[in-house]
C-alpha cells in the first residue's frame, strides 16, 4: 500500500492544495491523527464518521482499511462516503463502496467495487460500519486542542450538532443495525476520540 505520510488530504495549514497521485492511498488529515492509537476493537453495528477534506476535485477509485486479523473471521466491514452539511454533518450518500468479509488474516481491506466517486473541494465524511467487532488499525483525535474542529478552522470546519460532540477533538458515530448505507446518513448521536483508520485511493 502506497501511503502519503504526514499529509493525507491536507499537507499542512497554509501549505496550499497538493495534487493527487493515481493509485496512492490518502489518509485523513495528519492534523487529526495521533500515533497513540494503534488498534481499535470496533463495536458491533457502530457506524463511524471520519472527516476528510478534499482540496481539489478528484475521482477516487476506492477506499481501504486494515485489520489485525485477530478473531474476526466472518465479520463484515462496509466502507462509504457521505457529503457534508453545515447543519447536520454527514448527510447524503455519495458512495457505498461495498463490503469486505474478513477471513481471520491481517491485510488491507478494500472492497471489490469497480466504480468510482468524484469528490469536489470541501469536507466529506468517510463512513465505516461493521457487522461484528473486528480489531482495525486506528487513528486518534489529537488531545492537545488542535483537533479537526479547531486545527482546520481556516478551511471551514465540518459542523456537527454541539450536543453530539463531547469536546472539540471527537469523531461522531451512531449505533445502528448493520446494512447497506442509507441514502440520508443516520444522524450521529454521540462521539469518540478513536476511530478506524481509513484511506481513500486516488
Amino acid at each position: 500500500m502506497s501511503i502519503v505520510k504526514g499529509g493525507g488530504s491536507i499537507a499542512s495549514p497554509g501549505a496550499g492544495p497538493p495534487g493527487w497521485i493515481d493509485n496512492w492511498y490518502y489518509p485523513t488529515s495528519a492534523a487529526i491523527m495521533d500515533p497513540g492509537a494503534k488498534t481499535l476493537t470496533t463495536t458491533t453495528t457502530r457506524l463511524y464518521y471520519i472527516p476528510f477534506f478534499v482540496f481539489n476535485t478528484h475521482t477516487f477509485v476506492n477506499m481501504a482499511a486494515y485489520n489485525s486479523g485477530t478473531g474476526d473471521s466472518g465479520d463484515i466491514l462496509r466502507l462509504g462516503i457521505y457529503s457534508h452539511h453545515k447543519d447536520y454533518g454527514p448527510r447524503t450518500l455519495k458512495k457505498d463502496w461495498g463490503a469486505v468479509t474478513l477471513d481471520g488474516s491481517s491485510k488491507k481491506l478494500e472492497p471489490s467495487s469497480a466504480s468510482t466517486a468524484s469528490l469536489t473541494m470541501g469536507w466529506w465524511w468517510l463512513a465505516v460500519h461493521c457487522s461484528g467487532n473486528p480489531i482495525l488499525y486506528a487513528q486518534k483525535a489529537l488531545a492537545d486542542g488542535y483537533g479537526f474542529m479547531r486545527g482546520q478552522a481556516e478551511f471551514g470546519v465540518p459542523a456537527v450538532d454541539a450536543a453530539t460532540l463531547d469536546d472539540i477533538n471527537q469523531f461522531p458515530y451512531v449505533d445502528t443495525a448493520y446494512a447497506a448505507f442509507a441514502t440520508t446518513a443516520v444522524a450521529p448521536t454521540t462521539s469518540t476520540s478513536v476511530v478506524p483508520k481509513v484511506w481513500l485511493k486516488a
